[in-house]
Formats: C-alpha cells, sequence, structure tokens
C-alpha cells in the first residue's frame, strides 16, 4: 500500500488538473483517475485520523496558549481527541460505499471525442 503522502500528491495531480478544465472537457479518465484518487486519500485518512488522536492521549506534553480553550491544554486536547475520533468513524462509516458506487457507475463511461472514438480508458477498474 502506498504512503499517504504519495497518495495526496496523486489526489492533488488528479483534483488540480481537473480543476482547471470547463465542465464540458471533462473526460471519463479524469472523472476516474480524480474518484480512485478520492477513494485511496479517504482510505488513507482513517489511520491518519487515528494517529493524530493518539497523539493527543497525553495532554500534558502540549500548552493551549491561545484559542478557545487557552490557557487549559488538556479540555483543548481532549475536545479535538474527541472530534477526532468522530471524524475517524464517519470517514470509516461513510464514505467508502458512495466513492465506489461512483466508481462503478462512472467506470462504464467512455468519452466519444467528435462522437467517433469510442476507446475505453479508464485503467484503474
Amino acid at each position: 500500500m502506498q504512503d499517504s503522502r504519495e497518495l495526496l500528491d496523486q489526489a492533488r495531480a488528479a483534483l488540480v488538473a481537473l480543476a482547471g478544465k470547463p465542465p464540458d472537457a471533462v473526460l471519463d479518465r479524469d472523472v476516474c483517475q480524480t474518484l480512485c484518487a478520492l477513494r485511496d486519500v479517504l482510505a488513507a485518512l482513517g489511520p491518519v485520523v487515528d494517529r493524530l488522536a493518539e497523539g493527543l492521549d497525553r495532554p500534558e506534553r502540549f500548552a493551549a496558549v491561545d484559542g478557545p480553550f487557552a490557557p487549559d491544554a488538556r479540555e483543548a486536547a481532549e475536545t479535538a481527541r474527541m472530534w477526532l475520533r468522530r471524524t475517524g468513524f464517519l470517514l470509516a462509516a461513510g464514505t467508502a460505499r458512495p466513492m465506489d458506487n461512483a466508481l462503478i457507475a462512472a467506470g462504464g463511461l467512455i468519452t466519444c471525442p467528435g462522437g467517433g472514438t469510442r476507446e475505453r480508458r479508464c485503467s484503474r477498474l
């Protein structure tokens, strides 16, 4: 499995490539590559979020010098950890299936430039 940095770099490249295109210029491979990159990133986010939550298990290592919890580092860390755990749960429970369904649906699409060429370009399915 790729590490999180590689996945984020690939997703960023796919999103940047897609962001510069008008909707009429989006090709089937753009849809497929972007969905695959996003699916991979979402899968990698769960462990990253869990790692962040674990990093806050010892709030005595931190000082709260700014923000709504200053100067209570323990409360800031516990609140952040609670929200990170909820985020991890929601990532695990709610994103994989819809993203996979979108990829399955879009995987059968082809782009027909000029109404002629009908070659399949989505190579990640």
